[in-house]
């Protein structure tokens, strides 16, 4: 208790035998669903039964609300399945073309918003990052063109 342990691996859960789980006054960063998954009952503020308890009594934490775990068994359940089914807003795009199409100009011009006249052709793969947004949330956007098969210097294996 009151260790510098700041972080429970999630695999805590495939603890089946543990009985006894006391974090009292620990700074954590999250309680894995791993720790609910052992179906021990939660005490965030009291005395420490013998048996069958994890203890959360001045237990802090970095992402979540420690009363949560005052809560019932169902609603913790809950709680961890619609994080569990979180959106991830991401998306990937692949250019392809002839070489000398101006690929990577239109990739230059959605993610900077800039024309280069006359820039290089694209040698071996190029990955350009964007930020954009999807829905009103965040999101990352790569885009990945390459030489084309032409242009390219052939693979060769290595033994």
């Amino acid at each position: 208790r009151a260790t510098q342990i700041r972080e429970l691996p999630a695999s805590i859960g495939q603890l089946s035998n543990l009985r006894k789980l006391d974090l009292r006054n620990c700074h954590l960063k999250e309680i894995p669903y791993g720790v609910v998954k052992l179906g021990l009952r939660f005490l965030i503020d009291g005395n420490f039964p013998i048996d069958n308890c994890v203890n959360l009594t001045g237990v802090t934490l970095d992402e979540g609300d420690i009363t949560l775990f005052a809560k019932s068994r169902e609603l913790i359940e809950a709680y961890y399945r619609n994080r569990m089914r979180e959106v991830i807003n991401e998306c990937k795009v692949i250019f392809l073309g002839d070489g000398g199409a101006g690929k990577s100009s239109l990739i230059e011009r959605m993610a900077n918003g800039a024309f280069v006249p006359g820039s290089l052709p694209t040698d071996g793969v190029k990955m350009t990052k964007w930020r954009t947004k999807l829905d009103g949330a965040p999101s990352p956007c790569g885009f990945l063109t390459s030489a084309d098969r032409k242009s390219c210097t052939p693979c060769t294996a290595v033994s």
